[in-house]
């Protein structure tokens, strides 16, 4: 009796259905935020300040540079900012678009960060066509916590 259960749960875990492909881009560990830094054109830490819905289905925010991490020359490029201190951006705005809700199409629940107005994210993005544009959708953000910056650091190699 009891081989006969523990081959039903070996067939139940070997058989089930693959994950959603949108789940492989989350950011769970500090190895997939180092991951993640690596692979962004800017990454930077911000404050959303305001979120929108797009209309395909996805959504943009508007956002208050803290820090910049990576890409400080693409930030100044796309934001107008002139001067030469490529860092000191702290409280620039910047909107980033293509984020991916949290919600599946049947209002289910997947990985990655939800866009919420007075958090503080790190942000990753590239610049496609002279606009910020969320890296992977899902990937995009991830709170900003002291253990998520070291991470960050660690990815750039800092």
């Amino acid at each position: 009796m009891r081989t006969a259960a523990l081959t039903a749960v070996a067939v139940l875990a070997c058989c089930r259905p693959p994950l959603p492909a949108v789940r492989a881009a989350c950011l769970h560990t500090a190895r997939d935020l180092q991951a993640q830094a690596r692979a962004s054109e800017v990454v930077v830490k911000a404050l959303a300040m305001r979120v929108w819905p797009e209309p395909d289905g996805l959504v943009g925010g508007h956002f208050a540079v803290m820090a910049v991490y990576k890409g400080a020359r693409a930030v100044k490029t796309v934001l107008h900012v002139g001067g030469t201190d490529l860092f000191n951006m702290h409280d620039k705005r910047m909107n980033v678009t293509g984020f991916s809700n949290d919600l599946m199409g049947d209002g289910h629940r997947v990985c990655g960060a939800r866009v919420t107005v007075g958090t503080y994210y790190v942000l990753f993005a590239d610049v496609v066509q002279g606009r910020f544009v969320a890296k992977d959708r899902q990937g995009a953000l991830v709170e900003w916590t002291d253990g998520n910056e070291r991470a960050v650091w660690h990815g750039l190699g800092e």
